[in-house]
């Protein structure tokens, strides 16, 4: 599944029943254009890596703990999994004594649910984000949490 690619009736259903299982939705929302120009001169990768690393460190304490993090393939393998353990390193969240992430794995969307699952709840944030309009969100709202990137803060 992809939220844009996934005509309404599916993603009604797909909200519907996710509201029978026990989770949690944690995202960060980054206003690109009104990013320094710093970031615009990153590599995707570069960029994915740390927002990525932005978004785990505003997690609640105890909420990682030994995890496996597994992220969509994205970019250049080596180079992703480097732009994204070397912030992680930076705020004691790789490597060290009590790393709190176990392990970190890519995989392909098309054959990971959790990842579909994530890629569903992301397109319906943003869709509420961007237009107000709540006929996805209202399913995740109450299992979601979401910060807005300010480079200054």
């Amino acid at each position: 599944f992809k939220f844009h690619d996934t005509p309404h009736q599916f993603r009604m259903a797909f909200l519907n029943e996710m509201q029978k299982y026990s989770c949690v939705v944690r995202s960060l929302f980054v206003a690109k254009r009104s990013l320094p120009d710093q970031f615009r001169k990153m590599k995707s990768w570069e960029f994915y890596g740390f927002f990525m690393v932005q978004l785990l460190d505003r997690l609640p304490v105890g909420e990682l703990g030994n995890t496996i993090l597994v992220l969509d393939e994205f970019g250049p393998l080596k180079i992703t999994l480097r732009a994204v353990r070397e912030p992680l390193r930076q705020l004691s969240l790789w490597g060290g004594k009590t790393p709190l992430l176990k392990r970190i794995a890519f995989r392909r969307s098309q054959s990971e649910a959790m990842i579909q699952v994530a890629d569903m709840c992301g397109g319906t944030i943003y869709h509420w984000l961007t237009t107000g309009e709540d006929t996805y969100y209202r399913f995740i709202k109450n299992k979601t949490l979401i910060w807005e990137y300010r480079p200054t803060k």
